[in-house]
């Protein structure tokens, strides 16, 4: 009875029928090795643990600073050693750079492969949906076909155009009207609503050149105006400026011209010479002519006695001139200046 129980307990719980005994001997077998092989592991993971508890011990003893010489350490000190063999950390870690490599070159061919395998797939779909593309067309075709061998005999040319766009309706086809949508008209009213607006700003600006060119024009013919009467007021002025110059000068110069006549009379009447009773001139009496002088207003100068036709002067302003040959008297009449030039003989 304890070999039964002891038998149970080493091939632990018993399943199914326990008068086969083969199965049961195979499974008692079988849970024997399992408990060994976990006892094996449990053993080798406390030696490992083991191991790496006096890994960290040495490392932390050899990390103390060494003595000193001459002084006293006081506590405890371990002493011993463990032989953990020769590790190559530089082997190891190329070791595994080149295992990371060769990782990343599996992973890189497994995507490029994936990739190809998506185009390839991609490809594939396109072509089948083209293939249902022109399947589907054919029908259609056909239908239409059908439709139009069947109503050729039937109906006028309207009823056969309705009818056809009806089919074309139902292949997914509208009338180019109907097909625009409704920011195409959107754009298409804002493109004619800007168009109108540049249109009428175009117009504004040329009525406004318009405008500016005329006020332009308007100011240019006044400017040319208005230099016009001042080059006419300057000119008047100049002329007026001359005019008095010339009659100043003229009512400077007649006396002195008079002068000299009379000056000139008396030497010859004396032969050059110089009497003793020089300074008395005699009376003479003067005589009336019936003669007259035209002359330009402001004008003065020398002309023909009317008598006796010795030179006599005529001042600027002078009503009446006096020969001092004959002593004849004739009035002088003045005419405006501009219907004859200086002294136009006897009237």
């Amino acid at each position: 009875m304890t070999q039964g129980k002891e038998w149970e307990t080493a091939i632990g719980e018993v399943s199914g029928n326990p008068e086969n005994s083969d199965e049961l001997l195979t499974q008692a077998r079988s849970n024997t090795r399992r408990k060994q092989i976990i006892r094996l592991e449990e053993e080798e993971d406390a030696a490992h643990q083991a191991k790496m508890a006096r890994l960290g011990k040495e490392t932390k003893a050899s990390e103390q600073p060494a003595p000193v010489p001459g002084e006293v350490n006081t506590g405890f000190k371990v002493t011993g050693g463990l032989d953990m063999g020769h590790i190559n950390y530089q082997e190891l870690m190329q070791q595994q750079i080149q295992d990371r490599e060769v990782l990343r070159q599996e992973a890189s061919e497994a995507a490029a492969n994936q990739q190809q395998v998506s185009e390839s797939l991609r490809e594939k779909l396109h072509s089948s949906e083209m293939e249902l593309i022109k399947t589907s067309f054919s029908a259609q075709m056909q239908m239409l076909n059908k439709t139009i061998e069947g109503t050729a005999s039937r109906g006028n040319f309207m009823d056969e155009y309705n009818g056809m766009m009806e089919v074309a309706k139902a292949l997914g086809m509208a009338h180019p009207q109907a097909s625009r949508d409704m920011s195409t008209e959107l754009d298409l009213k804002k493109m004619e609503f800007e168009n109108t607006r540049e249109l009428r700003r175009m117009s504004r600006e040329d009525k406004r050149a318009d405008r500016e060119f005329q006020r332009q024009l308007n100011k240019d013919a006044e400017d040319r105006e208005d230099r016009k009467s001042e080059r006419e007021v300057q000119r008047v002025t100049a002329a007026a400026a001359v005019q008095a110059e010339r009659e100043k000068r003229s009512m400077f110069a007649a006396p002195f011209e008079t002068l000299g006549m009379a000056i000139a009379k008396g030497f010859m009447d004396s032969n050059g010479g110089v009497s003793a009773d020089a300074g008395e001139e005699p009376k003479r009496k003067q005589k009336r002519s019936n003669k007259r002088l035209e002359v330009d207003v402001g004008e003065s100068g020398v002309t023909d006695c009317p008598e006796c036709g010795e030179p006599v002067a005529i001042a600027p302003t002078a009503r009446s001139a006096v020969c001092s040959s004959c002593d004849a008297v004739f009035p002088i009449d003045r005419i405006p200046a501009g219907d004859k030039s200086g002294i136009h003989g006897l009237g």
